[in-house]
């Protein structure tokens, strides 16, 4: 459930001139840790770590996570207590969990994905991709993205996060483009706790503080490879091994989530395409307002006017344009050429081009879409399901890069979905239509009821 489901709400935060200074140091000092530490990472020739030093504990796909061995833990604490900076405390520490592997997508998609610089981004991107937390937001911004660097942020989030017992952090988030000492271009996506005495703890509401430090390293490695690198700690606020070893392991499956990031990029494009011009929040967050196609065009029906002048009253009379001929199905797929099927039932209508494609050329996916609802104040979610839209390779490329489709295949929405009040439900990915079928009617149901079933 929700922690705003508990009365828990986080406040936004005012940072003074010297604080967002201090932040930025912060920032800057332990980027470059992280970037010497992934530089000087010794691996094998297959790209596995050293196995005396790093253990597999969990693999999906291309990626696998390691936690820290036991000889390295015992290794470190000699030498700090050598070098006088040995505690107890450090003993009670969880190991490290360390990420490698590669996933399929070009740089640009996967930064784009995880970067998040707004409250509605990191919800729905928690949403999309389920790493785990339950709800987040943004604090405040100190360096916000510019057309110059739009991936560059930082900012202090609030994440929460159901474990084997709810906790949350309050981070220095940031995120952008950097360059290791072997010059090698890079994406990185730093998440380090932070505290301010302004902000509450919620432990009376049965919700944890405690510390977390991750640094996400992105490498394009061939064309169509990105290594993914993770490395950090979490700090857990019980002794119980076993609740520890459980906490541990969910966070190494949450990390796995990165395996849909390119998935999520191509997502937050195709909301963007398809929403253009409809008053919605597309998926990474940013407003389109009706009438405003954006980078993809203007609306015709704005710019289409017709003018009158009247000889009595030289008067100008506006006068909107007619409306376009009814539309007259094609009979053949725009992209193999082939017949449609008796009375066109493998046909399928794209709403962002409006061409006519076959089954056999579309593939289904899910859009996750934001809109703030003026006129409803319930938080409920829907799904377009009276037809399918398709967006083809061909004239698709400029605004979903990155796509795995075949050139010879279209991109089909399943589901979309409509949003009120600032909140994010994501919906099975399960298909909901089948060849030779009827589309499945969702019910449409409260956010607040959806959200208690994940």
């Amino acid at each position: 459930m929700s922690p705003s489901k508990n009365g828990i709400t986080m406040p936004t935060l005012e940072l003074e001139r010297h604080d967002e200074k201090m932040m930025q140091e912060l920032a800057a000092t332990l980027l470059q840790q992280n970037l010497d530490q992934y530089s000087s990472l010794a691996v094998t020739p297959d790209g596995h770590p050293d196995s005396r030093s790093w253990v597999s504990i969990q693999k999906r796909e291309g990626i696998r996570v390691y936690k820290e061995s036991t000889r390295q833990q015992q290794q470190q604490l000699r030498s700090q207590a050598a070098t006088g900076n040995g505690s107890v405390k450090t003993a009670k520490v969880p190991p490290s969990l360390l990420l490698m592997g590669t996933i399929k997508g070009h740089l640009d998609d996967v930064l784009y994905a995880s970067a998040a610089s707004t409250t509605e981004a990191m919800l729905t991107k928690s949403k999309f991709i389920d790493d785990g937390a339950v709800d987040c937001k943004v604090l405040a911004r100190i360096v916000e993205p510019t057309m110059a660097d739009p991936m560059h942020f930082l900012n202090v989030t609030w994440r929460c996060f159901a474990l084997s017992e709810p906790r949350d952090y309050v981070c220095l988030d940031v995120a952008g483009w950097g360059h290791t000492a072997r010059g090698e271009h890079v994406a990185y996506h730093l998440i380090h706790s932070v505290g301010f005495d302004a902000l509450p703890n919620f432990e009376h509401k049965g919700v944890a503080r405690t510390n977390m430090s991750v640094c996400w390293i992105f490498r394009q490695r061939t064309a169509s490879l990105v290594e993914c690198y993770a490395r950090g700690f979490y700090e857990f606020d019980t002794t119980n091994a076993m609740l520890n070893s459980m906490s541990l392991h969910a966070i190494a499956s949450q990390w796995l989530s990165c395996v849909k990031l390119v998935a999520y990029a191509q997502s937050m494009k195709l909301a963007r395409l398809l929403n253009c011009g409809k008053g919605v929040i597309s998926s990474d967050g940013s407003e389109s307002d009706s009438g405003d196609f954006g980078q993809f065009g203007s609306n015709p029906y704005n710019q289409t006017m017709s003018s009158s002048t009247s000889s009595s009253s030289n008067s100008v009379v506006l006068l909107p344009a007619p409306p376009e001929p009814a539309r007259v199905p094609a009979s053949r797929c725009k992209l193999c050429c082939k017949s449609f099927r008796f009375l066109g039932a493998s046909r399928r209508v794209c709403q962002a081009c409006g061409e006519d494609v076959c089954s056999r050329c579309s593939v289904k996916e899910t859009l996750v879409l934001f809109s703030r609802s003026r006129q409803s104040p319930s938080l409920t979610y829907d799904t377009e399901s009276q037809d399918f839209h398709c967006v083809p390779r061909q004239q698709a490329d400029n605004s979903v890069r990155g796509n795995s489709v075949e050139s010879t295949q279209a991109l089909t929405i399943s589901a979309i979905v409509r949003l009120g009040g600032g909140h994010v439900v994501l919906l099975s990915s399960r298909p909901y239509w089948k060849p030779g079928g009827q589309p499945r009617r969702i019910s449409r149901t409260t956010v607040g009821d959806f959200v208690a079933c994940l």
